[in-house]
């Protein structure tokens, strides 16, 4: 995964290592900007946040502890603030990132139509008594071998089903490609008739990548935000727009687009409300700076301006920033003394955030220097963060469950947001619960199938969990289908009866181990209906096929027989 040496604690001294030495019970020492090099099972963090986004597909930096249900770090995460130890529990092709890269690649292929199989040679031996007949009929030794050849193809013609499955395939599929859907091959197409349930990865499958603010509580209401800040007074109006354009790490306009995920949140949402952040950040001159901290848990920026003097904006988590703050700001732009009323709406609104999923900050703003010292900052508001669903994502759903195909939610983010997202989308019922990654692993496979009749909602899974959860549902005669576009849906997908992903937003592993490749996710609705019209055409076709030869057969022999007695 990377060439640069490894730390590790070894009889009380630290030392440096190749990653091929690495061995299982080593203790290696991580800080900010090393990647978990090794499954480690974490007994030391202090502010520990890791980048899991590859291997598990959250989006924000995940904050461990060793007092986690599961602490675990896997290979492949990136520590992005903090420092802790951790023992080797796997290292190379026997990690999670490593299980993905040992995955084959099964290329289902073009099957091959068998125009003549042995059971057709007595076809030929009981149609043979026909030649004569036919030669005798037509007077003539030609016209008779050609009648009896063109009958000899018809019948061989509706006799292959495997032809007309393939030439129904090429049919049905055609709008489907020029729609910029794909195939791996025909055979991929046909077996989407067969599934039974579809496992949804969630980020970037149901929801979109993108963080976005979706809410402002202020005391004294909510401000949604696709009404803008236009019921918001001049003044608060105007300072919710330089918190979320000016409160943040990067010192350049040029990297912003590199910034964290909420940063950038906030800028473009301070952006689609008329901020030119570039003219912002000339105008406005940075004089103080207190950045974020996993120990901490908020940041100060201190900005002074020519003509409105100096302006100190604070923002972090919601339980930290208020012990900083003595007044608030309402609604209408009044500002208030923080009372016992408002502490219980402040904790009512944060304790709901988290308990729906949603990622949530507090803004302050003060205008002196001595608020640093005293803390008589000002609540600003309450910004909630979500990722926005996928359009279409609700119409998938409700169609394939009119199919009688169940639909599964299996994600390596976390439980709240995993509810949230099947909430949204009408996968499951909710209030059935979930399981986690962590729980899975106290439970024997009978116990996992028993559960899975029930719970639809898998959440803060490993690659491989998402893996064994599609091999235990095709133990129970299933065939499942898995829609996924990250480096951790791999397994899943390469395991499945069919695998979906992105032919655009998707990592090359998703893309390599996926049978159909699609636009977006509205376009399994296409895929879907054409398999379940190929599906009626295909017994329908059975019976007339059927039919035909009955009815074929009769003929030919009722006319022989005719014809004999007619010649006698």
């Amino acid at each position: 995964m990377t060439a640069d040496p490894i730390t590790i604690e070894k009889n009380g001294n630290i030392i440096t290592v190749d990653e091929s030495d690495l061995g299982v019970g080593d203790v290696v020492v991580l800080q900010t900007g090393d990647e978990v090099p090794a499954d480690l099972a974490l007994i030391q963090a202090s502010g520990l946040e890791v980048d899991t986004f590859e291997l598990t597909g959250e989006l924000l930096p995940v904050g461990v502890g060793v007092d986690d249900d599961d602490p675990t770090l896997y290979k492949g995460g990136r520590v992005v603030r903090g420092s802790g130890k951790g023992i080797v529990r796997a290292v190379g092709a026997k990690t999670e990132y490593g299980k993905v890269f040992q995955q084959e690649v099964s290329s289902l292929g073009e099957e091959r139509v068998k125009w003549f199989a042995k059971q057709d040679i007595w076809w030929l031996i009981f149609s043979l008594p026909l030649l004569p007949l036919l030669i005798l009929f037509t007077d003539r030794v030609v016209l008779g071998l050609s009648c009896y050849l063109l009958l000899s193809a018809v019948f061989f013609f509706m006799k292959h089903g495997d032809l007309h499955q393939q030439l129904l395939s090429r049919l049905l599929s055609t709008s489907l490609k020029h729609s910029g859907i794909m195939f791996s091959s025909m055979k991929a197409f046909r077996e989407v008739k067969d599934i039974d349930l579809i496992c949804f990865d969630k980020t970037g499958v149901l929801t979109t990548r993108e963080t976005k603010i979706s809410q402002l509580v202020f005391s004294g209401g909510v401000v949604e935000v696709s009404d803008g800040l236009k019921n918001l007074d001049a003044f608060t109006s105007d300072m919710v727009i330089k918190s979320c354009a000016l409160t943040h790490d990067t010192w350049f306009y040029e990297r912003i687009d590199s910034g964290h995920p909420l940063d950038r949140a906030m800028i473009r949402f301070a952006q689609e409300q008329g901020a030119k952040i570039d003219r912002m950040l000339e105008v406005y001159d940075r004089v103080y700076d207190q950045p974020f901290s996993s120990e901490s848990r908020y940041m100060i920026c201190g900005y002074k301006h020519p003509q409105e003097g100096v302006l100190y904006l604070m923002k972090g988590d919601p339980k930290i920033v208020r012990t900083h703050c003595r007044f608030f700001t309402t609604l209408n732009g009044e500002t208030k003394k923080i009372g016992a009323d408002y502490l219980i709406h402040y904790r009512n609104v944060v304790n709901e955030s988290d308990r729906s999923g949603h990622k949530t900050i507090t803004l302050a703003y003060a205008t002196n220097k001595s608020a640093l010292e005293s803390n008589d900052f000002t609540i600003l508001c309450v910004l909630q963060f979500r990722n926005t669903m996928q359009p279409g994502v609700s119409d998938v759903i409700n169609y394939v469950s009119d199919l009688g195909i169940r639909s599964l939610l299996l994600t390596g983010d976390s439980p709240e947001s995993a509810v949230w997202a099947a909430e949204q989308s009408g996968i499951g019922k909710v209030d059935q619960g979930y399981l986690t990654g962590a729980m899975l692993n106290r439970m024997s496979f009978n116990e996992i199938r028993r559960q899975m009749r029930y719970c639809a909602i898998f959440a803060r899974l490993s690659p491989s969990q998402k893996g064994l959860l599609v091999r235990l549902l095709q133990n129970r005669q299933t065939n499942v289908a898995m829609v996924g576009d990250g480096f951790n849906d791999g397994i899943a997908l390469k395991v499945a009866d069919v695998g979906f992903s992105f032919r655009q937003e998707s990592s090359p592993i998703a893309r390599k181990f996926s049978q159909v490749l699609v636009n977006e996710i509205r376009d399994l609705l296409a895929v879907f209906q054409a398999a379940h019209r190929y599906r009626r055409i295909a017994a329908w076709f059975r019976v007339m096929r059927l039919m035909f030869m009955v009815v074929f057969y009769a003929i030919i022999y009722g006319w022989g027989m005719w014809y004999l007695m007619t010649v006698k």
